[in-house]
């Protein structure tokens, strides 16, 4: 039973399996017709068909093309060849016209457009349309706009994210593809209604998207970017005008991956779009050259890059970048005070973005320039190379003027080689070789910077020429130097450097030039300067001014300086007085030279140590030696003196060097000199050539060097003529010279060297006070309180050098009014033989002389030598009565010798405008007189003598009638013995004392005697010889006057 069961069964099996094999090959059989159907009819039967129904659906405003359309139903696979979608431009503006346009039309061109994996159930049922790839080959793409009545031209518009799902939902309700792919495409934005002028232009460009999705909440939310999860773009050849509408923005290729948060460019840059050289000269706006070969946008969201106006990048890196700004605003009347260097960015980009955020934005191996006109031009500014790195940059539309950032950053490292700078002058070039600027730690560092002068340009006002082997500055305030053109700085060091500076003038009055120099390499940059504290270490430096061809100024020398609180404005309207422009500063120099202000001399000092802190100068080894050598130069400056002047050591406390320096008030505690030396040149001829205005004036009886003392300290071509050159007054709490010495010299037209003062001189000065300008006629020591000096070995020819003065030591306090003189003598040198004037020699020794009450005021101002009482101890004193000379000097041969003989004894012979003395004493005095040479043979007058004078005064007008001088002053006169040779006769008068009294007129003379000469009383006695002699015990005389 159950086999036949299962016989029954086997049979009823078999045939439904043959049924379904025959359903089966039946309906791969209609397939297989349906496919071969399609693939051979579908092209003629569907491209009716479908171009009806676009042309339907659009209203007449897009028609399809296609060369062939394939569909392959096993792999679902449908593809289209050489599809077009084109617009009718005629029916565009119709709609247009009606406002039923919509915002753009496309043109769309491609060689082959793929679909696999088409799922067409949900496509008929659901109207979701869902494929596995999307492919398109070649495609050309042409948008165009026109703008709005509400619209403005320029607003961006996103047509992927805003016209797609609008132009497809009438259609699909959602459309996904797994994979998308675009091949070799071609894409063209046009924001003109003719559509003729494309603003944004891609030249080629692939794109790979995974798993795109559009529906209305895709469209809605615009979370991710095309649609799509991942993104893969590849453009090549693109281009995008910028929102200021003279540039444009282009790329050899761009390629961007959403997966690796990867935006890379290679060959980008900015230029204008229009680069004709007419076109660039009118233009009214700077310009750029922007080119690199790479920048690479990383970690960021692209999505949010292209969705936002608000975006974030964790980094960009520009790879050897290449700058090149053209300002055209400078020069123009319009153009703001405040004019930028920079690139406006956000000018630039103002239409894409709001803001912009990026984490580093790195430039490596950057060159930049900068230009004024015309990018033909040389650029004002160059860098050769330069890495700069920028973070936390931000950028929208107020942070350009943020005071927080510089270049729209918080912080900037930037690394620099090679810099180059023409300064706003025009003939001078700045440059640095490598430099460091981190506004993080604000610092920067540069070395090897060098000013120069320009090869072609010639020299206006002054050529420098700096070499600096380093600079170091710390505590940099950069953001108010990029913001307000105003730097402030902590501390600054400098290296090693050399400068040179040639200073050219028109005329050879002093000028206020101090900050010319530097206010015109600080114009280039800055406004202001504040430095707290500049170290500038082995500076050399030599300053050097000309007249025409003429050197004028020579300065050199090596500088340490440390200054506090440097200030400098670049504006002339905005002086700063201050010596050094600090308020406190510390220099010290080294081998220093410079030519003084008469054109005569040179000063050099082997060391300088100069400090308002400490109010301290401290000198070492200074010299003023003549910078001229011969006579007819310097007869071609008007002067006759010249100073050899050299300084061992000199310290300076208590200086108030600001008010010296601003005020020219030169105030100073105390002043340390230590083993001077001075050595006065007078040039007699040219001093005689140049103050004669007669032949007699040749003939003056007095050395050029006897009113040195008195006059020629305070005129022109002295010391004080040097110190007026740059001081109106000084004040010196305390001043002591040690151990110096002078020597004053003429020179004659031959070059005869004639010593005519010399000494050893130590001095204190206590409350010195001169002004140059109320005391022009005073000499300065006359203004202290207290002066004291001592008086070594003191030398020095008097009486037109027919007479030398010998001083073994000597002191003097002006306080005390004491002067108090050890060893003088005056005796007559070789010149008096050849007077024609003066019979009489005298020769005088003393070993003391002492004075009380001495004006020495009314010396050095007057020339009046009011000597108070004078005491003069044990002097002797001879006079040698010589015959007069039949022959006169060749030089006066025609000049009346009387004449000249009254000259001479009226105003030459007396040095002083006059003396005067409250008394006179003279104790232990011896006088002689003798005959043609000083040998005691021939002696004819001889006496021991104490003198006590009263008050007088002597002038040129009374000294040479002594009479009537003592006629009114009381004079008292002791005599001891006395002995006088008779002229005529060998007989002479001897008296053993005698005493006079002018006040009460009495006169007594004691053992008064005449005898012959060489004969004594005894010895004639005894020869018994007549005796023509006379003897008075005493003789008595009352009433007597000089009458």
């Amino acid at each position: 039973m159950e086999d036949n069961n299962e016989h029954k069964e086997k049979p009823a099996k078999k045939k439904k399996r043959k049924w379904l094999r025959r359903l089966l090959f039946f309906l791969l059989t209609i397939f297989i017709l349906f496919d071969v159907f399609l693939f051979f009819l579908a092209t003629p039967v569907l491209k009716d068909y479908m171009q009806e129904k676009v042309l339907q659906k659009t209203q007449g405003l897009y028609r399809i093309d296609f060369d062939k359309i394939s569909i392959e139903l096993g792999t679902r696979r449908i593809s289209l060849e050489n599809f077009k979608l084109i617009p009718d431009t005629a029916v565009y503006n119709e709609l247009l016209k009606a406002g039923v346009a919509k915002p753009a039309i496309y043109h769309i061109s491609t060689s082959s457009v793929e679909l696999r994996g088409t799922r067409f159930y949900k496509l008929f049922f659901k109207r979701h349309f869902k494929a596995k790839e999307f492919l398109i080959k070649n495609p050309l793409v042409i948008l165009k706009k026109a703008p709005s009545k509400n619209e403005k031209t320029n607003k961006n518009r996103d047509f992927i994210h805003e016209d797609l799902f609008l132009s497809i939902k009438k259609h699909f309700d959602q459309i996904e593809l797994k994979y998308i792919k675009l091949e070799n495409g071609k894409f063209h934005l046009s924001l003109n209604k003719d559509g003729n002028k494309n603003t944004t232009h891609y030249g080629f460009i692939s794109i790979e998207l995974d798993h795109f999705l559009l529906n209305k909440k895709e469209f809605e939310q615009k979370s991710r970017l095309f649609y799509a999860d991942n993104i893969q773009i590849s453009v090549d050849d693109y281009q995008l005008k910028l929102g200021d509408g003279v540039h444009i923005m282009y790329a050899d290729r761009l390629s961007i991956s959403t997966k690796e948060s990867l935006l890379k460019i290679n060959s980008f840059g900015i230029k204008p779009a229009i680069e004709l050289p007419q076109y660039l000269s009118r233009l009214k706006s700077n310009y750029y050259y922007i080119s690199t070969p790479e920048i690479k946008f990383r970690n960021f969201n692209i999505s949010d890059l292209y969705f936002d106006q608000d975006i974030e990048i964790q980094s960009i890196i520009v790879e050897s970048p290449k700058i090149k700004l053209v300002n055209k605003l400078v020069k123009s009347k319009t153009s703001s005070k405040k004019e930028s260097k920079e690139i406006d960015i956000y000018k630039l980009l103002k239409s894409k973005l709001k803001s912009i955020t990026i984490n580093t934005l790195d430039l490596n191996q950057a060159q930049f320039s900068f230009h004024y006109g015309s990018h033909l031009q040389k650029p004002s500014f160059e860098i050769d190379t330069f890495n700069v790195s920028l973070s936390s940059f931000y950028l929208d539309e107020y942070t350009k003027n943020d005071q927080s950032r510089i270049l729209h950053s918080k912080n900037i490292r930037l690394n620099i080689n090679n810099f180059f700078a023409r300064l706003m002058d025009n003939t001078h070039i700045l440059s640095t070789g490598k430099m460091n600027l981190h506004t993080d730690t604000r610092s920067l560092s540069a070395e090897n910077i060098s000013l120069t002068p320009l090869n072609n340009k010639s020299p206006k006002s002054q050529l420098l020429n700096v070499k600096l082997s380093s600079l170091d500055i710390k505590g940099a305030d950069f953001y108010t130097l990029y913001h307000n053109n105003t730097f402030t700085i902590s501390k600054l060091t400098a290296g090693n450097s050399s400068t040179n500076i040639k200073l050219f003038k028109k005329d050879d009055k002093v000028k206020n030039k101090s900050n010319k120099v530097l206010g015109s390499l600080m114009g280039t940059f800055m406004t202001s300067l504040y430095v707290r504290s500049i170290q500038l270490n082995k500076a050399n430096f030599k300053i050097n001014s000309y007249l025409k061809d003429s050197l004028l100024n020579e300065i050199k020398g090596k500088i340490n300086l440390n200054l506090q609180r440097f200030y400098v404005e670049s504006s002339d309207s905005i002086k700063n007085n201050k010596l050094f422009n600090s308020e406190r500063f510390k220099l010290e120099l080294f081998n220093y030279s410079q030519f003084l202000k008469d054109h005569l001399h040179i000063l050099k000092v082997e060391e300088v140590y100069m400090s308002n802190t400490d109010s301290l100068v401290r000198i070492s080894k200074l010299s003023i030696k003549p910078k001229i050598k011969t006579h007819q130069e310097l007869a071609g400056y008007n002067k006759s003196k010249l100073i050899n002047f050299y300084l061992e050591g000199s310290e300076v406390n208590g200086i108030d060097i600001p008010e010296a320096y601003e005020n020219k008030d030169l105030t100073i505690k105390t002043i340390l000199i230590t083993q001077p030396s001075l050595e006065l040149r007078n040039y007699v001829d040219l001093q005689l050539i140049k103050d004669t205005s007669s032949i007699i004036e040749l003939n003056k009886g007095t050395s050029q060097i006897d009113s040195l003392l008195t006059d020629s300290l305070v005129h022109k071509n002295t010391i004080t003529s040097l110190l007026s050159d740059y001081f109106e007054r000084i004040k010196i709490g305390n001043f002591s010279l040690w151990k110096s010495n002078f020597k004053f010299i003429d020179i004659d037209s031959l070059n005869q060297k004639d010593l005519v003062m010399s000494g050893n001189l130590s001095a204190t000065v206590k409350g010195f006070d001169y002004d140059y300008q109320m005391n022009t006629e005073s000499y300065g020591f006359a203004n202290s309180e207290n002066f004291n000096f001592e008086l070594d070995n003191f030398y020095r020819k008097v009486s037109d050098k027919r007479y030398l003065l010998k001083i073994k030591k000597a002191k003097f306090s002006a306080k005390d009014s004491l002067f108090s003189a050890d060893i003088i003598r005056i005796f007559p040198t070789p010149n008096v033989h050849d007077s024609m004037y003066n019979n009489l020699i005298w020769t005088i020794y003393s070993p003391k002389l002492e004075t009380k009450g001495i004006n020495i005021n009314a010396f050095l101002n007057e020339n009046i030598l009011d000597l108070g009482t004078i005491k003069l101890i044990n002097p002797s004193i001879a006079l040698t009565r010589q015959e007069k000379k039949n022959t006169l000097n060749k030089k006066t041969a025609k000049i009346d010798a009387k004449q000249s003989r009254t000259k001479n004894n009226n105003q030459n012979n007396f040095p002083f405008e006059k003396i005067i003395t409250d008394s006179l004493i003279i104790e232990d005095g011896a006088f002689g007189i003798l005959k043609n040479k000083f040998d005691l043979r021939n002696q004819i007058f001889n006496t021991n003598f104490n003198i006590q004078l009263g008050g007088f005064q002597l002038d040129s007008n009374n000294i040479n009638n002594p009479i009537e001088t003592l006629k009114e002053i009381n004079t008292i006169i002791q005599l001891q013995n006395f002995r006088y040779l008779l002229p005529k006769n060998n007989y002479f008068i001897d008296i053993d004392k005698l005493y006079f009294n002018s006040k009460n007129g009495i006169a007594q003379i004691y053992d008064i005697g005449y005898y012959p000469q060489n004969t004594t009383i005894d010895k004639r006695n005894k020869e018994k010889t007549k005796l023509e002699t006379f003897h008075v015990p005493t003789l008595m005389f009352s009433a007597l006057s000089f009458e």
